[in-house]
């Protein structure tokens, strides 16, 4: 979505509160997930939405645009625009950079996500879930063996929930492991290791949950199976 205003102003001038502007790009911390894209050319105002954005965004990108000439009505239908660009990648699975973490969308949530008749709503709850969950998110780390093989490990904590995600490194990279400990900081008491799909499988699934089709809640507390 694009729109052009012909208007001599600054974009400092047409920055709502809480509004911050770096490089042309306009975000509200702990409300986008996508920048709006901000550019003064000559005597005009360019508002760019990105593709993917958010509920939160569009209002966003309304906002500037009321802020630049009260009298400007963006009668813009996004929830349409969106569709189609979901719909133009359902046949694949997609991965969409975001401001605080990629979304991964698998073909299957795509066509979920379109037979919704709240499209937008659930599109923008789920992507924003992504960005702003406040969880411990284990990072992955790296290893070698007595081969020199590469092994890339994860530390789940059994005492708060954590996000990792499903696949956790490229298809190439053969060993992955999961180490759990009892407690995040740097004396880790282990309580066992296990290759990166025989946790998956042994985790109970009220134990689990999805946020997209990577991103992974491991619930604090779990239980394996056996």
């Amino acid at each position: 979505m694009e729109i052009i205003i012909e208007k001599d102003v600054k974009i400092e001038d047409i920055l709502s509160d809480g509004m911050i502007v770096k490089d042309n790009m306009v975000i509200i911390e702990n409300v986008s997930s996508m920048p709006v894209t901000v550019e003064k050319k000559a005597n005009k105002i360019l508002v760019r939405l990105n593709k993917f954005s958010t509920e939160n965004d569009f209002e966003i990108a309304k906002k500037i645009v009321a802020n630049i000439d009260k009298y400007s009505v963006v009668n813009i239908d996004y929830e349409k625009d969106l569709k189609k660009e979901l719909e133009n990648i359902q046949d694949k699975d997609t991965v969409i950079q975001y401001i605080n973490r990629p979304v991964y969308l698998s073909k299957e949530l795509i066509k979920e996500l379109l037979k919704n008749p709240n499209l937008l709503s659930e599109f923008s709850k789920l992507v924003y879930q992504v960005q702003y969950i406040d969880i411990y998110e284990a990072n992955v780390r790296q290893f070698y063996d007595d081969n020199k093989e590469i092994i890339y490990m994860y530390y789940v904590n059994r005492d708060t929930d954590t996000l990792i995600k499903y696949v956790p490194v490229e298809s190439n990279y053969k060993n992955s492991y999961i180490n759990i400990v009892d407690k995040i900081d740097n004396k880790y008491e282990t309580i066992n290791i296990f290759k990166y799909s025989e946790f998956l499988n042994l985790l109970k699934k009220e134990d689990f949950s999805f946020i997209d089709s990577n991103h992974v809640v491991i619930k604090s507390k779990f239980n394996l199976k056996g």
